[in-house]
């Protein structure tokens, strides 16, 4: 397979740093040795791609999209997030929808979701809206 990226690399005249390049091998017992252009590339237990990370045994961790979400929820509507004090329901819902859930969401799709951290993010999301709302938890 590294042959396939190598001779496309030297065909597209593009260059890919084995230094910054990491390998993260999924249920694999015995160690890898892959080299690119030559140079062994590293061996990972964990790595970070566009945001998400990624681990040998492809477990997911909710908290972390949990503690992301909420974040968003307190930067984006504030003061403005009960519905009796602070702005609209129909505007700080527009607001959940457009920057939270997506933020919420992000990277969950690729991966496989027990039903515990299903729960979860359902839990969430249903204590938002109903907090939105003005209704009691």
């Amino acid at each position: 397979m590294l042959d396939i990226v190598e001779n496309n690399t030297k065909r597209e005249l593009v260059k890919i740093n084995p230094d910054k390049s990491e390998l993260l091998t999924m249920e694999c017992k015995q160690p890898i040795e892959v080299t690119l252009d030559g140079a062994p590339i590293t061996t990972v237990t964990s790595v970070k791609h566009l945001g998400i990370d990624r681990a040998a045994k492809n477990t997911v961790d909710p908290d972390v999209r949990l503690k992301i979400a909420q974040r968003t929820v307190y930067a984006a509507l504030g003061p403005g997030l009960h519905a009796r004090r602070g702005q609209s329901p129909n505007v700080s819902f527009h607001v959940l929808k457009m920057y939270v859930i997506p933020q919420f969401l992000y990277g969950i799709e690729v991966q496989v979701l027990s039903s515990t951290n299903l729960r979860k993010l359902e839990d969430f999301q249903r204590k938002i809206l109903r907090h939105l709302q003005g209704l009691p938890e």
